[in-house]
């Protein structure tokens, strides 16, 4: 099965189109002339570096992650599975109130973002 890279200009609101290989080959070459002077060569290995640290503590953690989760999930089905009526009810019950509670909770964080935003503008 062949893909094609498709593109969307932003005059057009129809189809993407295909972009040809030569279109593909000019991208990926600035791309790469792009990474070519010393100092981004520097800061890249510098990342490299790092990204192969935090792989390693990235594996680490998901793997404690996932061993901590997968038995409290068990559990939390097994457990809730039996009565799962009684706590669909408990929720529907008070999704209302916890609805109300997030769009409070979002508003309040917009206006604190706006007030913040506006007060480092003036």
């Amino acid at each position: 099965m062949k893909r094609d890279i498709v593109a969307v200009p932003p005059e057009s609101g129809g189809v993407p189109a295909p972009l040809s290989q030569a279109t593909v080959s000019t991208v990926a070459a600035s791309v790469a002339l792009d990474f070519t002077s010393t100092d981004r060569k520097f800061r890249l290995s510098r990342l490299k570096n790092h990204s192969a640290r935090s792989g390693v503590s990235f594996l680490a953690f998901n793997t404690l992650g996932a061993a901590l989760w997968v038995p409290v999930w068990t559990v939390l089905g097994y457990t809730v599975g039996t009565y799962i009526g009684e706590v669909y009810d408990e929720i529907a019950r008070y999704f209302g109130y916890l609805l109300i509670g997030l769009v409070v909770l979002a508003l309040t964080l917009l206006v604190r973002h706006l007030l913040r935003h506006r007060r480092e503008h003036d």
